[in-house]
């Protein structure tokens, strides 16, 4: 369980997450919406310890995390997939899955003995991999570079995956793509959080929604189903 309590974070003299409190469970995919500015990125990126937060908690399996570097949080399990692409362009798609798994091996959330079943385990769940082994990464489609980046993050093995705005950029086919690649990763001691915009695409894959408004959450634990009957001007 992933456990959010009065998380307040500062950005200079600017409250952008106030007060937030939030039960994340393992094996669903738990997706925040809001307005541009409502700190859903500022929120992933507080959670995979790459801000500081002013006050408050964020607690992994019960250990709190919030004031952790980001490479121990990255070794408890915590793996950040960021808006845009983020492959390495000049490298090979290859090149880049291994950086990956190396990166994984260095934290101690991957061995040579488990990499192997894994990399399987990636090439059946994103066949760019096979397709694509060994062309540049910034020479293929943003879909095909997303999937990518989603493979080298499912490769370290996360307890905790977040992802912000993954589909950004991509066409109404490529963003369900990408979507559905997400959905597959679901799975009973695994916690997905999803920032997303194409909401219509994304309620389709999540298991419960978070709307942020201002930097607090005004509604949690919503099913799609709530979301999809309401007014989505009221949340945009």
């Amino acid at each position: 369980m992933l456990t959010i309590d009065s998380l307040t974070v500062r950005l200079g003299h600017r409250t952008v997450v106030d007060a937030l409190s939030a039960a994340l469970p393992p094996g669903e995919i738990s997706l925040i919406l809001g307005h541009n500015g409502a700190g859903k990125s500022t929120l992933l990126r507080t959670i995979a310890g790459l801000l500081r937060p002013a006050g408050g908690s964020i607690a992994l399996d019960g250990a709190d995390i919030a004031r952790r570097s980001p490479v121990e949080v990255a070794r408890s399990g915590v793996v950040l997939v960021p808006q845009g692409r983020g492959v390495f362009a000049d490298l090979s798609v290859a090149e880049n899955i291994k950086l990956g798994m190396w990166n994984a091996r260095r934290l101690g959330r991957s061995t040579t003995d488990t990499e192997r079943a894994r990399l399987d385990d990636a090439r059946e769940l994103f066949p760019v991999l096979d397709e694509q082994w060994h062309s540049r990464a910034g020479s293929l489609s943003g879909g095909q570079q997303q999937q990518v980046a989603i493979a080298r993050a499912f490769l370290a093995n996360p307890k905790v995956l977040l992802l912000d705005e993954p589909s950004v950029g991509l066409s109404p086919k490529l963003a369900d793509v990408v979507l559905t690649t997400v959905a597959s990763l679901r799975r009973e001691d695994r916690i997905i959080v999803l920032v997303e915009q194409n909401v219509h695409q994304a309620l389709a894959v999540a298991d419960s929604v978070a709307v942020m408004r201002a930097g607090a959450v005004e509604q949690h634990g919503l099913a799609p189903s709530d979301i999809a009957q309401q007014d989505l001007a009221a949340i945009f």
